[in-house]
């Protein structure tokens, strides 16, 4: 159409894991304590003048606390440089990180098995191996788990991941990318309705925006109204389904 505005790039995203941090948005309370990212780690070693010792000490005190976990970003990983810097050993207390998700599906090898090894296995881990740490994923709730789990995570840190509270999910739906509120908007009746919708859910707001703006560009609009939300539903519901 002659004249009309470029089309925006969609910036919601529903089709996987987000990586991207400037896409993350909500949970600020419960992850208060991940507040800091180490870009480009070998730069600070390159410049030990003005990130010395005390920098380090700082990091590991509020670290041992649990005010602080720390994402480090590095060519290499921390072990090579723990063998060139020995404060990079010291101070990051270096060791290895395992990501297990979907945890609970340990119950289906029980089962099939009879042995609780597996089982075992990361309660030792937790318990002794302090140069080993585990982070654990699942979306059944301590109270829903059977009656063997409490055993074996006794000695672990639980962390509740809900859904967007409502200033999050606007957050979400209004600034999903810096600068995205000069290309396009939503009237107030549009956000909440899309809470009303969701919910906070973090899915379902990705995918109501994503939708919008699939909308707007098609439509060469800028500004969605409620009546949008209305009409982007049936996509949406057959989105969610796929």
């Amino acid at each position: 159409m002659p004249g009309s505005p470029p089309a925006n790039a969609n910036p919601f995203y529903f089709g996987g894991k987000i990586t991207d941090p400037t896409r993350f948005v909500g949970h600020a309370a419960e992850l208060r304590f991940i507040v800091l990212c180490l870009d480009e780690f070998e730069a600070l070693l390159e410049r030990p003048q003005e990130f010395d010792n005390a920098f380090y000490d700082a990091l590991r005190a509020w670290m041992d606390d649990q005010l602080l976990m720390l994402v480090v970003a590095s060519a290499q990983p921390l072990t090579y440089y723990g063998g060139r810097h020995r404060f990079v050993s010291r101070f990051f207390n270096l060791g290895n990180t395992t990501y297990l998700d979907e945890f609970q599906r340990l119950d289906e090898v029980i089962a099939a098995t009879g042995s609780r090894a597996a089982l075992n296995f990361l309660r030792d881990t937790i318990e002794h191996r302090r140069r080993w740490r585990l982070l654990l994923a699942g979306s059944v709730a301590a109270d829903e788990m059977a009656a063997y789990w409490s055993d074996t995570l006794i000695n672990t840190r639980r962390l509740h991941i809900s859904y967007l509270r409502t200033e999050e999910a606007r957050e979400l739906i209004e600034h999903p990318l810096p600068g995205f509120e000069q290309q396009m908007k939503y009237e107030p009746a549009a956000v909440a309705a899309i809470l009303e919708l969701t919910h906070g859910q973090p899915f379902l707001v990705q995918l109501l925006g994503a939708e919008l703006v699939d909308r707007l560009n098609l439509a060469h609009r800028r500004c969605a109204v409620a009546d949008d939300v209305e009409a982007v539903l049936s996509d949406a519901f057959a989105h969610a389904s796929d």
